[in-house]
């Protein structure tokens, strides 16, 4: 219990002398406290004129007793303390003679501030590559006006201009139907001399001239033109008369002197044809129906196949081709050799073959079509 007693007593003492030694401060109100805003420091940044007439700040001594945590209102800002310097003051002696804008300032301080190295090391590699590039571009430009422009060389020929038609839009063409053609016969020349000549002469003459034609040329009729030596046409009465056929000297009235004489291959057996122009179809019909008789031995110039005369000659009627009727006697057979006759067209129709009569009447209906 009495060290305890000591213990206290000692400790006590310890805490009266630091009473003593450091005395206590004064007492401290925030209501006293300077409350210091931006609001005055912008201000004066703004109009220098207001730092002018502030006092400058006491010294404060670093031996005082006392020392004032905060100075009076009457002192700079504490966020101006720091910049209040040397320089400071020496600004705000100076006067100056204009206020310049905040924008202009800071152009201001962009010219001043001087050029970074990377710039001017940039600046300085753009330069020398344009000037490369410049050159390289003069050179080619140089070389190609040497080519082109040059005293020796050729002028360069220009593309002919090409002129492309425009067709204008056409109506569609009208459908033409093909017309059909019936080939007409061939005409051929056969001179006989009439004077000299038989009517067996003739005969053999007409025959050697058809025999000269090759068959083939015979699918249609093959038409002969007779002529004298002279190139005369030869009248239908003058071969008549030369050749045998007599009855037409009575029935002369009735025809006239044109005439043709024919070739035509029936299935590989010669058909001859003779057209005599009818000036009188109605007329002409009933006077030679009375010379029937006399019409194989009149007739005998146009058949060339070898035959035994008929002992009764009657002829019949044939009207199973087209419109035409057609009087007709069988010698051997209607292929081989027969006399067919008819009266159409203003046209006296013999034929030695039964198509041979056929093709003679479609050759006059097919020369009728074309001249219309």
């Amino acid at each position: 219990m009495q060290n305890k007693i000591n213990l206290n007593i000692n400790t006590g003492g310890r805490y009266h002398n630091a009473l003593t030694n450091n005395p206590p401060a004064k007492t401290f109100s925030i209501e006293n406290a300077p409350i210091h805003s931006m609001k005055k420091d912008l201000e004066m940044i703004d109009n220098p004129e207001m730092m002018r007439q502030e006092s400058a700040p006491l010294p404060i001594s670093s031996n005082s007793s006392n020392p004032q945590p905060y100075a009076s209102s009457s002192k700079i800002s504490p966020f101006l303390e720091k910049t209040a310097s040397a320089p400071t003051a020496s600004i705000l002696q100076k006067k100056p003679a204009t206020i310049i804008p905040s924008a202009a300032k800071e152009s201001l301080l962009e010219q001043e501030t001087p050029a970074s190295p990377n710039k001017n090391s940039l600046k300085k590699v753009l330069v020398f590559s344009t000037i490369f590039l410049s050159l390289i571009a003069l050179g080619v430009g140089s070389y190609y006006f040497w080519l082109v422009r040059g005293g020796k060389s050729e002028p360069v020929a220009e593309a002919p201009s090409v002129v492309i038609p425009i067709e204008e839009p056409s109506l569609p063409a009208a459908i033409v139907e093909p017309e059909i053609k019936i080939e007409e016969p061939k005409e051929n020349t056969l001179v006989l001399d009439l004077v000299n000549l038989t009517s067996t002469q003739i005969k053999t003459e007409i025959k050697s001239q058809i025999e000269k034609l090759p068959q083939d040329s015979l699918l249609n009729p093959v038409e002969f033109k007779l002529r004298d030596p002279q190139n005369n046409l030869i009248p239908f009465s003058s071969f008549a008369k030369k050749s045998g056929i007599t009855f037409a000297q009575s029935l002369s009235a009735y025809l006239g002197e044109s005439f043709s004489l024919l070739a035509f291959n029936d299935n590989l057996n010669l058909g001859i044809g003779l057209i005599v122009e009818s000036k009188n179809d109605l007329l002409l019909k009933p006077e030679l129906l009375k010379k029937e008789s006399l019409l194989i031995a009149n007739l005998d110039v146009l058949l060339l196949e070898k035959f035994t005369q008929p002992a009764k000659i009657s002829f019949s009627d044939n009207n199973n081709y087209k419109d035409l009727a057609i009087r007709y006697f069988n010698i051997i057979s209607p292929e081989k050799l027969t006399i067919d006759y008819a009266i159409a067209k203003n046209k006296l129709f013999f034929g030695t073959t039964r198509n041979t009569i056929y093709a003679l009447y479609d050759l006059i209906l097919s020369q009728a079509d074309s001249s219309l």
